[in-house]
């Protein structure tokens, strides 16, 4: 188990995701749109998006001591 603390985690998080952003936004728009394997960034960029909304809404429904989904 990690020994970060929990701001220190939230931190090099909110880096990755700038980061990321930072990638996605460098792209042009062809590029967005060339597949590869299947997916484009684009793609992978929805399913993410997509995910992260699953999520959300399952902690939510953890935190109500709920079964998640």
């Amino acid at each position: 188990m990690s020994t970060d603390r929990l701001e220190d985690q939230i931190n090099r998080f909110g880096q990755a995701v700038e980061s990321f952003a930072a990638c996605i936004s460098a792209l042009g728009e062809e590029s967005f749109l060339v597949k590869l394997n299947g997916w484009s960034p684009r793609d992978i960029l929805a399913h993410l998006i997509g995910w992260n909304r699953h999520v959300i809404e399952g902690s939510k429904q953890i935190q109500r001591r709920e079964l998640p989904f």
